[in-house]
Parts: C-alpha cells; sequence; structure tokens
C-alpha cells in the first residue's frame, strides 16, 4: 500500500543529488550527460553556479524535433520552475500538473 503524501516535504523525496550543468552548455552536451548518467533531467546551474533551472529528456527531444542546432545553449529550454525544500509534496504536484512538466528545481 503507498503511503499518503499528506504532510510530507519534498527534501524527504530528494534520493541523492542532481546532476548538473552550467546554462550555457549546448543541447548536445546535455544529452551527452543524461545519456551517460541514465537520468532523466539535469539540473541548471546560472553562471554563479547556483540552481536556475531544470532541463529534461523531453527538453532535448523538443530541441531535437524543432532542429534548433545542437549547439544552442541549453538556457533557452530549460524550465525555471522552482520549488523550497520545505514546501509540501501537494504543492509540488500541483505545480507539475499545473505546468505540465515532470522535474522541478528544488532550492
Amino acid at each position: 500500500m503507498v503511503a499518503p503524501a499528506r504532510g510530507l516535504k519534498i527534501r524527504d523525496l530528494v534520493k541523492r543529488p542532481p546532476i548538473t550543468i552550467p546554462q550555457n552548455a549546448s543541447i548536445l552536451e546535455a544529452a551527452y550527460v543524461v545519456a551517460k548518467n541514465d537520468i532523466g533531467a539535469l539540473l541548471v546551474a546560472d553562471s554563479t553556479g547556483s540552481p536556475a533551472a531544470v532541463l529534461s529528456e523531453r527538453d532535448i527531444v523538443k530541441a531535437i524535433s524543432m532542429r534548433i542546432p545542437l549547439s544552442t545553449p541549453v538556457e533557452a529550454f530549460m524550465s525555471t520552475t522552482t520549488v523550497n525544500a520545505d514546501d509540501s509534496v501537494e504543492k509540488a504536484a500541483k505545480l507539475m500538473w499545473i505546468y505540465n512538466i515532470r522535474h522541478l528545481v528544488v532550492v
């Protein structure tokens, strides 16, 4: 039986440290890192190294399907929706539903 999410904080669900790339990394570089690490999304860091956004496999596929040059920086396709680690799981689920996304940046 699945335990109810009520009362859970996002920090309770974080399983491992994220794999990060800089926002000026190319779509090709991002695709390589995603494939190499067998993951579904990357944390995108801003110029100071702080978490800025997330780039998912879906974002990469969208860029490729639009025939965007693979040298294009990931910042053109990243999602900047964030949640706080102390936010509720319900809040995260609502944001993911509203924006039709599967990954969020946890700050």
